[in-house]
């Protein structure tokens, strides 16, 4: 936690993993899914939905090892 409503995210997605899914996380006064997908170029596709109000809060693409701040 960086805040009542962020959070920071260190992805390191293991090497034989294609995808992560954390789902209905309850936290910052909500609930969120957190979705990790590889790219066959090895990037990774991170989205954060907001299952509240079904709100996609994040969708970046980042390289295994990078911190992403997500704030709701």
């Amino acid at each position: 936690p960086t805040g009542l409503n962020s959070f920071k995210y260190t992805l390191r997605l293991p090497k034989d993993w294609k995808e992560m899914k954390l789902r209905n996380v309850k936290a910052f006064g909500g609930d969120f899914d957190l979705l990790v997908n590889r790219t066959e170029k090895g990037q990774i596709i991170v989205k954060v939905v907001n299952n509240t109000n079904d709100e996609l809060v994040l969708e970046k693409v980042i390289l295994n090892g990078d911190t992403l701040e997500i704030q709701f």
